[in-house]
């Protein structure tokens, strides 16, 4: 049942995250919705901060100030390192066996979210990947702006982005084009499973 799903599942994602230091994922309870609830914001574009705590990088957001320009400082890309290598180091057969394994346990979360009959668990994936697929890999400098206690960005097209696409831009270009080209690896078996 859901309600008793965590020991089981926990015991089957610690094996397909092995290098990743996970007690903030792995410590939690309801481990499967929070899964679920994470691909369905990143579905719709954003990630709420509330679905997102536990893969929040060690250290803050850094800013270099350059003359009057408030610039994103490279530097910090690294902190998403070891989340983005964790990642993309994970066995695509040995996750396609889990989704199989636990669909109708997702399929129960997926259900509560009231979406249109038309749309189905696997459109969900899909739609969650092809929104991360659709973030700029974004070399240049990054200028930022401050506003009350919070930091934007000064290209308003940047800032325009969904939230979804311009947390990819603070994981860096490197980070980004990583899980981009992971995802499509994703993509490409899920597709599998529809026809």
């Amino acid at each position: 049942a859901l309600a008793d799903s965590d020991d089981f599942i926990r015991a089957a994602l610690i094996p397909l995250f092995h290098d990743f230091n996970g007690a903030n994922l792995f410590g939690q309870e309801n481990l499967l919705q929070r899964f679920v609830t994470l691909v369905n914001d990143i579905a719709q574009g954003d990630i709420l901060f509330k679905h997102r705590f536990f893969l929040k990088p060690e250290s803050s957001f850094p800013v270099l100030v350059s003359g009057d320009a408030l610039i994103l400082n490279p530097e910090g890309y690294h902190r998403f390192n070891k989340i983005v290598t964790t990642f993309t180091q994970v066995d695509v057969d040995a996750v396609m066996v889990f989704i199989s394994e636990y669909k109708s346990l997702m399929q129960i979360v997926f259900e509560q979210f009231s979406h249109a009959d038309d749309y189905t668990l696997d459109k969900m994936l899909l739609k969650s990947i092809d929104a991360v697929l659709a973030a700029p890999i974004v070399w240049e400098e990054i200028q930022l702006i401050k506003k009350l206690s919070r930091y934007q960005f000064a290209n308003p097209n940047y800032e325009a982005l969904s939230g979804v696409e311009k947390q990819m831009i603070r994981l860096g270009p490197a980070n980004t084009s990583a899980v981009q080209e992971k995802l499509k690896l994703f993509r490409a078996r899920l597709l599998e499973l529809e026809r």
